[in-house]
């Protein structure tokens, strides 16, 4: 599955999890704050300059965060259409 997949899947959980019309509730300040969220678990703060984490952990994590991150940027959008 490639990336731009893996994003489309996110959204559309996360439509069937909230619905369409509990997106046009946001407002651009609300969008900002949930992606916000998403951005602090993408933040280095376990690791030292050069220091290698593991797959399994960190990364993976940081790698999903960017994936739901992408995922709320095209609902917003959408949401503001």
């Amino acid at each position: 599955m490639s990336v731009l997949d893996e994003v489309k899947a996110e959204r559309l959980r996360q439509r069937s999890r909230w619905g369409a019309e509990h997106d046009q509730g946001h407002s651009w300040w609300d969008w900002q704050g949930f992606m916000r969220l998403r951005l602090r678990l993408v933040e280095p703060n376990q690791a030292g300059p050069g220091e290698r984490i593991r797959e399994d952990g960190i990364v993976r994590r940081r790698r999903r965060a960017l994936i739901e991150l992408a995922a709320l940027a095209i609902a917003a959008i959408e949401a503001n259409e």
